[in-house]
């Protein structure tokens, strides 16, 4: 399998990706170091996994992706409400090799489980690769549309108790 385990995304490519979008979103914010970062200050030490586009409407946020398909690079692009206000839309873009899904796959691999004996939770856009890889694909009650719509069973919000609903209903 191809996967990356620590795969970041160039310090050029960042500004790259930051001037193609500029035009598309309104707040920007960094993963370096698997913290979140309002500022990217050191880029020859810094190193950005993932980066997150803020906009303050879905429609400027659904441009990103087609944008960054001019760039020489691909990217692992997803697009989504923001987590604290669902007016927003938020895109993050990480390494083409760097995804949950393809995190997932990894694990099934290195634990010999099959697609069939895994379930996939989810409520964000970010989710979306992961349901690829699953038997079970189990969406929140505040999930994203799109996740709700490759759900198999959607579950009431995890302030809800919809996690402890999901480990008495399936797991045995």
């Amino acid at each position: 399998m191809d996967l990356e385990y620590s795969r970041h995304i160039p310090a050029k490519e960042v500004q790259q990706i930051i001037d193609a979008a500029a035009d598309f979103f309104d707040d920007i914010g960094f993963c370096i170091d698997s913290r979140w970062m309002k500022e990217y200050k050191n880029p020859q030490r810094d190193i950005v996994s993932t980066l997150s586009l803020i906009s303050f409407s879905r429609e400027k946020a659904d441009k990103i992706p087609k944008i960054l398909e001019k760039l020489p690079e691909r990217y692992s692009v997803t697009v989504g409400a923001h987590w604290t206000n669902p007016k927003w839309a938020v895109t993050l873009i990480s390494n083409k090799k760097a995804s949950k899904g393809l995190g997932l796959r990894y694990i099934q691999e290195k634990v010999k489980i099959t697609k069939e004996e895994t379930i996939a939770v989810g409520d964000g856009a970010s989710d979306v690769p992961t349901m690829r890889y699953a038997g079970l694909k189990i969406a929140m009650g505040n999930a994203e549309p799109e996740l709700k719509q490759m759900a198999d069973y959607i579950a009431p919000s995890v302030s809800e108790d919809g996690l402890v609903e999901i480990f008495n209903k399936f797991i045995r």
